[in-house]
């Protein structure tokens, strides 16, 4: 009876145990039968399930530094590995040695990675037989495939193929491979396409014939190119455009917010996925939004409160009244004065805002100051005809301060002055 005894209070603590620690969880801690201080013990710990980032556009108009900041806070996230979907340099040239060289530099940029790279084909990587000639010495064939976890990763090469170059086309050959490839691997739980233009959007004859070679499988697509994020259903799967990450950002002459810029599908970013039972979930990571442990520390984040207290008191930038003799206004002056409180270096960048009656000279200021140094400026106003003082708007200087410590991101602060023009007394 006693080992009875022994027997079941083994079991009530083996299931116990079991519900604290699924899988393969180090997770030990003590439950009582009341309530405990968690949700539940079910822990995000799948042995099927993996993270990887997917980097968009570095190029068509590169912005420098973008794509190397992305790969250091690529680093921070730790994927298990990072695939593009193309347009690694700006290419668009049959010099072997400037595309030598900017690949050097791409290369040199992507070692910085603690995690594996996967190269995709975009049009600046290949735009003639010299560039793919050169993909093809560094890279081999600009398609290929492989499998993860029971995911396939299809990398196609929408510049033509291996053979030739020819855009916005997947040659016979290439076709052939992936239906080779899709025959062999019919039974994975999912398939991820790789292919940097997103030739469904016109539905070009040779993405259709693979779509064909996709069938019902379950898979998702995603492309780049157009340097604008957009998500669409077609056959009842995901195809998805990204943005960039260093690639040109615009939209015609638009200038728009930030919420609209995110609406237009204009950002910096990274697509952070995790594959899971039900096909992969995606997150994106705009550039802005994924800071380091050291992103600020206490001494920097006091005394950068402290001068935002100056500059909301008004005397980071003061102007003097324009002051003027009579009724009417000719010309005048007025100074600006900028003062840095701060222990790092400060610049100034601003202009005055166009005004009916008035012109200014400079009309724009681009200041540096070391740190507790002061500067003032003179500056002229000027009438096209004599103009009665009590006509007269303000003027309206607009300006933005930016702070920049070493190894920190930069503080700016926007500021507006207003310069009131008065009859001296």
């Amino acid at each position: 009876m006693r080992n009875q005894w022994y027997l079941v209070i083994m079991i009530l603590a083996t299931a116990v145990f079991a519900e604290c620690c699924r899988g393969e969880t180090d997770c030990i801690v003590e439950k009582t039968n009341g309530a405990n201080p968690w949700t539940h013990l079910k822990f995000q710990d799948d042995a099927k399930e993996f993270q990887f980032v997917i980097v968009s556009d570095r190029t068509g108009g590169h912005r420098p530094g973008v794509f190397a900041k992305a790969m250091r806070k690529v680093n921070l996230l730790q994927p298990e590995f990072v695939i593009s979907i193309g347009d690694l340099i700006e290419g668009y040239t049959n010099d072997k040695e400037r595309i030598k060289s900017e690949w050097e530099e791409f290369d040199n940029i992507v070692k910085q990675l603690e995690m594996p790279f996967f190269y995709v084909a975009g049009n600046h990587d290949i735009s003639g037989p010299e560039m793919l000639e050169i993909w093809r010495e560094r890279r081999g064939q600009p398609y290929y495939h492989f499998v993860y976890k029971d995911v396939l990763f299809l990398c196609l090469d929408s510049e033509g193929g291996a053979k030739e170059f020819k855009k916005n086309h997947l040659d016979k050959d290439q076709q052939e491979y992936f239906r080779e490839v899709l025959e062999k691997y019919h039974k994975v739980r999912w398939t991820l396409v790789f292919v940097h233009r997103p030739m469904w959007e016109k539905n070009r004859p040779s993405w259709l014939e693979i779509e064909k070679l996709l069938g019902e499988r379950k898979y998702t697509v995603f492309a780049g190119h157009i340097h604008l994020y957009a998500k669409n259903v077609r056959q009842g799967r995901s195809y998805i455009r990204l943005g960039t990450t260093g690639g040109a950002i615009k939209v015609g002459d638009v200038s728009v917010g930030r919420t609209e810029s995110i609406c237009l599908g204009r950002f910096d970013h990274i697509v952070w996925v995790t594959m899971t039972e039900k096909g992969p979930r995606l997150a994106n990571l705009t550039l802005d939004g994924i800071f380091s442990e050291d992103v600020t520390n206490i001494l920097l984040a006091d005394a950068v409160m402290e001068v935002k207290k100056k500059i909301d008191q008004g005397k980071a930038i003061v102007c003097t009244p324009i002051k003027i003799k009579g009724e009417k206004l000719v010309n005048g002056k007025t100074q600006i004065k900028i003062t840095n409180f701060a222990f790092v270096p400060m610049r100034v960048e601003g202009g005055f805002r166009g005004h009916p009656q008035l012109t200014v000279n400079p009309n724009t200021i681009k200041e540096y100051l070391l740190p507790y140094a002061s500067r003032i400026i003179d500056v002229e106003v000027k009438a096209a005809e004599p103009v009665k003082v009590e006509e007269i708007s303000p003027l309206v200087l607009d300006s933005t301060i930016i702070f920049k410590a070493p190894f920190y991101e930069p503080v700016k602060c926007k500021v507006t002055n207003r310069i009131i023009i008065e009859m001296s007394r």
